[in-house]
């Protein structure tokens, strides 16, 4: 399980603290973990194990990067012991919600923010296994587009799925990408109301 610790809204933001645990089949906590503590927002969205039991996990923190809330990954041994952490996004709002692993590393998505704007862009970003960057891709568009979850596909690309505020109302969308991130078609879904997607 992945999230947060210790959000408490104002003026100094409190320190939240990205955190992961471990839990038996029947519930009982094994193992659990902070990272990140040092009075910046560090969170975890989402984590996917790897070889040798190795994790990443993906979220967004202010504690590294190039300012504002940047995406984050942090990789860690089978015991969770820290070996990498990065940061992506520029000087915005940029977050990872989730990722996926593949045979040669990790794709991470999530939605990118220019400083001073709400509208989202979808942020797509492939790494090595040890979190290194390969590519990164931003989709945008006219509407807000915040992408929440991404699955492989038997073709090697990937399909992408979150809401957009197409047409003035809340709509979830459905993305299709290939293996480079490179956009195929994408679709809006949803009646004239609010819509939401939810894996």
């Amino acid at each position: 399980a992945v999230g947060f610790l210790d959000r408490r809204d104002g003026s100094p933001p409190s320190d939240w603290a990205a955190l992961a645990a471990e839990l038996s089949p029947s519930g009982r906590l094994v193992a659990g973990r902070r990272y990140g503590e040092g009075q910046a927002i560090d969170a975890f969205w989402s984590m996917a194990e790897h070889r040798e039991g190795r994790r990443m996990f993906a979220g967004f923190t202010t504690r590294i990067g190039a300012g504002g809330i940047d995406a984050f990954t942090l990789l860690t041994d089978s015991s969770g012991a820290a070996l990498a952490e990065r940061a992506f996004g520029g000087a915005g709002y940029d977050r990872f919600t989730d990722l996926t692993a593949t045979p040669d590393g990790y794709v991470f998505l999530g939605h990118s923010q220019a400083e001073g704007s709400d509208k989202r862009r979808i942020f797509i970003v492939k790494t090595d296994l040890e979190g290194r960057p390969l590519w990164e891709r931003v989709h945008d568009a006219p509407e807000s587009w915040g992408a929440l979850y991404i699955e492989p596909a038997k073709d090697g690309g990937f399909v992408i799925a979150g809401g957009t505020t197409v047409g003035g109302d809340g709509d979830m969308f459905v993305m299709k990408v290939d293996a480079e991130g490179r956009e195929l078609w994408r679709k809006a879904v949803g009646k004239r109301d609010w819509d939401e997607v939810n894996h």
